[in-house]
């Protein structure tokens, strides 16, 4: 090779391989194995700061939110023993929904996300405290059902915006961890939830879990204080009814997205039954005859689930909690033993007898 020719100067393949060691550096090469991919890091999404603290305070807030729906259906049917009122509830916290989904979550898109969510957990704090008063003065349906109705309008109003807040607090490839955390965080909030407030009905009473669902959402106001999320692109077309029928639109064109939310609704549709739970179990905090053991099983899917409360509930035995003093409580099968014993005729030969004057 002449000297004055650099080496990268010569065509591939043109001397390389007159090289000492060329052919096995090549053969190297080629049986080396592939570069491992990078690792995947599970927490991505949590090393942001903002995002952290609105995970801590959605997991609270939807805890107390969770809290709140399982108090009023165990307070409502406790004071009406009416399935219709069941319905109800319902009906006063899925209206809002219905109405308000879409023009929420066009304003979502032309006002501070931030704003609205604050917003939101003001009203929600609001009918919290509604609803503790209504309960400790033993105020008129009405009331209650009022302040549900105002739960779920504010509800309504700031789902939208707390969804789409993520955007604005992760960058755009730590979305998809992000979403994971934040599911993860619900269905926390889901299970303590109810288990929560079944334990502080049965010790206390209603009106502390619908007092202590209003601190949640406080605990969410005061989060958010702290956050500064990124900019946020606003829409800035003309209020219209095409504008909120887009997003409609858009989903219609998507058959992964159309098919994912028709499940989740079919679902929440039958899984809705749930609310009527309190039909099943005739020991409803503060009502007469109730099992304690049913009381103290938490929320309502543990009181259907364990083999006790499907006893007591199912067949509507009435066994009370023995104090330190009484005698030993018998069970349920020997309570309805004995009442059937009562209730036989008794025998010719055990008659008495009266005597004729």
């Amino acid at each position: 090779m002449p000297a004055d020719v650099p080496p990268d100067s010569l065509p591939r393949g043109s001397g390389e391989t007159d090289r000492p060691g060329a052919a096995g550096s090549e053969a190297d090469r080629r049986a080396a194995p592939a570069s491992t991919p990078a690792r995947v890091d599970a927490i991505a999404s949590l090393r942001n700061g903002g995002f952290l603290l609105f995970v801590l305070g959605s997991l609270v807030s939807n805890a107390g939110n969770l809290m709140r729906t399982t108090a009023v259906g165990w307070e409502v049917y406790a004071r009406t023993k009416d399935p219709l009122s069941l319905g109800l509830v319902g009906l006063v916290l899925a209206v809002p929904v219905l109405l308000l989904a879409l023009p929420a979550g066009a304003l979502a898109d032309r006002y501070p996300r931030k704003r609205l969510i604050l917003t939101a957990q003001v009203g929600l704090a609001a009918s919290g405290a509604g609803l503790a008063w209504a309960s400790w003065t033993a105020a008129p349906l009405a009331f209650t059902y009022g302040f549900l109705l105002m739960s779920g309008v504010f509800r309504a109003f700031g789902w939208p915006a707390s969804q789409a807040f993520v955007t604005n607090l992760v960058p755009q490839a730590e979305f998809a961890n992000a979403a994971m955390w934040r599911s993860v965080a619900y269905q926390l909030s889901a299970t303590l939830g109810p288990l929560a407030a079944g334990v502080l009905i049965a010790v206390y009473s209603p009106g502390l879990v619908y007092a202590l669902d209003a601190s949640s959402s406080l605990v969410l106001f005061a989060c958010l204080l702290f956050i500064v999320p990124g900019p946020q692109e606003m829409n800035t077309e003309a209020r219209s009814w095409k504008s909120l029928l887009d997003g409609a639109r858009f989903v219609g064109r998507q058959p992964v997205i159309l098919s994912t939310i028709t499940l989740d609704m079919v679902a929440v549709l039958f899984g809705g039954a749930t609310a009527l739970l309190p039909l099943f179990a005739p020991s409803a905090p503060r009502a007469s005859g109730g099992c304690a053991r049913c009381r103290r099983s938490g929320p309502s899917r543990r009181a259907s689930s364990s083999p006790s409360g499907r006893r007591c509930a199912m067949r509507g035995a009435r066994c009370s909690s023995p104090s330190r003093h009484s005698a030993p409580r018998r069970s349920c099968s020997a309570s309805r033993r004995a009442s059937r014993s009562r209730s036989r005729p008794c025998s010719p030969s055990a008659r008495p007898t009266t005597s004729r004057s």
